[in-house]
């Protein structure tokens, strides 16, 4: 009686397989026990077709049409009348674990055997268009890299998925265990005396096991029209061992393995050959030697060269912090105070109106600004009210304090509505001096910057100001949210956009009839061709322009001097 012996394997893509998938083979006394676990129809050049689910058929012996080992895998190929829906499998990675173990193995194996195939193309093409111009020269250059790439990453695919399908030397043994059962039941092989063989993997494989040759074939012919299978069988001359046992499995050869070697070395040998090239390949010619002529010629006197010209005097550099404007020329006040009649209206000096009872008062608004870099704790306003009586004295004398308890933290405003009686109106601040004499840092710009999204013209333009004072090129954003200048406006924004420009002009000198200046670049790029000009109110009068002779370099400043005639000039823009 013979001992049977149960496999699982996969049922790989081979040239004359039909199926791919899991299987389990169990070779019962009469009949090989096939379980199609998860497996799906193949033809070669196409994509597996649905798989099946769980699936045992009992397939007589003699139904059994061959037997053959190509390589690795074991070909089983079944009589057509067998009610099959495949008929030919290339089995792999034979093992004794139950057939849902191979599962994500098979799954791994189609992901490899597709990538093989999808992977190389998108590998190739990235490949060609990461690397710097450096590094890989010209069109030939890139096209060779992306095919050596999408060769290695095939092979490389290709090489994963056949050792997911060879499985080992331990899927050896259980191939050899499983051919040498069949062959028996096949009547290739004489029964044996059952007798336990060492398992592979904890001694669960049981029954004799030899090694066939390289083919076993059988061939059952069949009658046309005949459903039967004649029990006919061809041997071949092979006489079997005194005692049946498992020989030690064949050393894997790995065919894959050269090819990805020899592509390995054929892509360090570009890369190197590259490289060398770009590095030594440009050889400049040598000059040709001058030979003198071994003839007693006198020769005239040489004449001494000619001395170098010297070069043009650097101009002397200078540093300007920022732009030299009447709008900060007296100094930043810690507090700046601004009047206004509504939140759209310029500023504006507060004007008395007589109400229903022929009374002089004020209305309007009222803004501050902490342009400090501290906070203030508390901030009050003192509003005094007066009127002038018939010898121009103050009279009724009205004092109204305005007062913000919370703190006003650097480059904040706060503002109020307020009224009072009579004619005239001085305002008081807690917070007297400019931020030079206290020595107060000036508020960031950022701070200043959040201030361009305020609701009061006036504090606007004040946020554009300081912008300017700090040299920072958001103020010409800021100049554009503030809106078309208005009455005394013009004056403030034409000084604005002249400090906001990315060359200024500072430290301003009269003295004898010219006029100094540092001219002062801030952007990222030499300055040719410009001039400083003059800033001119009076449209009825040319504006002076002195031409700046010089390129003045990135981050660095000239001094210039100019022959003045006329008036000193008020403000300067450079442009």
């Amino acid at each position: 009686m013979s001992i049977p012996v149960t496999v699982s394997a996969l049922a790989v893509a081979d040239g004359p397989a039909d199926a791919v998938g899991v299987v389990q083979l169990a070779c019962e006394e009469d009949s090989l026990a096939l379980t199609l676990l998860r497996a799906g129809a193949y033809r070669h050049g196409f994509v597996p077709g649905t798989l099946a689910e769980s699936v045992t058929l009992h397939v007589p012996y003699a139904a059994v049409r061959g037997l053959v080992k190509r390589g690795k895998a074991l070909v089983l190929t079944l009589d057509k009348s067998v009610p099959s829906p495949f008929h030919r499998f290339a089995l792999a990675r034979f093992t004794d674990n139950p057939a849902e173990t191979l599962a994500p193995i098979h799954r791994v194996h189609r992901w490899a055997s597709s990538l093989s195939w999808m992977l190389p193309g998108p590998m190739g093409a990235l490949a060609a268009a990461l690397p710097p111009e450096q590094w890989v020269g010209g069109a030939l250059g890139r096209a060779s890299l992306a095919l050596l790439i999408a060769l290695v990453s095939g092979a490389a695919m290709r090489a994963l998925a056949a050792w997911l399908a060879w499985g080992g030397p331990i899927s050896d043994r259980h191939r050899e265990a499983f051919e040498s059962a069949i062959s028996e039941r096949l009547g290739l092989l004489p029964k044996a005396p059952p007798k336990p063989v060492a398992a592979a993997r904890g001694g669960r494989l049981t029954g004799p096991s030899v090694r066939l040759p390289e083919i076993i074939s059988t061939q059952i012919p069949q009658s046309p029209g005949d459903a039967s299978v004649p029990n006919v069988v061809q041997r071949p001359n092979y006489a079997p061992p005194a005692e049946l046992r498992l020989t030690p499995p064949e050393t894997p050869t790995f065919p894959w393995l050269k090819g990805v070697v020899l592509s390995a070395v054929v892509a360090v040998s570009l890369v190197t050959g590259v490289l060398f090239y770009r590095h030594y390949g440009h050889v400049a010619p040598k000059a040709p030697v001058d030979v003198e002529p071994v003839v007693d010629v006198p020769k005239a006197p040489v004449p001494p060269p000619a001395p170098a010209p010297e070069p043009p005097p650097r101009p002397e550099r200078c540093f300007c912090e920022r732009a030299d404007s009447p709008l900060w020329r007296e100094g930043i006040p810690v507090l700046s105070v601004f009047t206004t009649t509504g939140p759209d209206a310029p500023i504006t000096v507060p004007e008395a109106k007589l109400d229903e009872h022929d009374n002089p008062v004020f209305n309007y608004h009222l803004a501050v600004v902490n342009n400090g870099a501290r906070t203030i704790d508390e901030t009050r306003v003192v509003l005094t009210y007066a009127r002038r009586d018939s010898q121009n004295r103050r009279v009724a004398v009205t004092d109204r304090g305005l007062y913000w308890g919370l703190p006003l933290g650097p480059g904040k405003a706060v503002k109020w509505v307020t009224e009072g009686p009579g004619t005239e109106v001085r305002i008081d601040k807690s917070e007297q001096g400019t931020l030079q004499e206290r020595n107060i840092p000036v508020a960031p710009a950022d701070a200043f910057f959040a201030l361009t999204k305020a609701k009061h013209r006036v504090v606007r333009m004040h946020a554009a100001m300081m912008l300017a004072y700090h040299h920072d090129s958001r103020a010409v954003e800021a100049i554009s949210l503030i809106g078309p200048p208005m009455g005394v406006e013009s004056w403030t924004i034409r000084r604005i956009q002249a400090a906001a420009r990315p060359t200024v002009a500072c430290d301003i000198q009269v003295s004898e009839g010219q006029l100094s200046v540092c001219v002062f670049n801030a952007s990222t790029q030499a300055q040719s061709g410009v001039a400083v000009q003059e800033i001119q109110d009076d449209e009825a009068k040319p504006a002076r322009s002195w031409p700046v002779p010089m390129e003045v370099p990135v981050h660095d400043g000239v001094r210039l001097r100019f022959d003045l005639t006329g008036d000193p000039p008020g403000d300067l823009v450079v442009k």
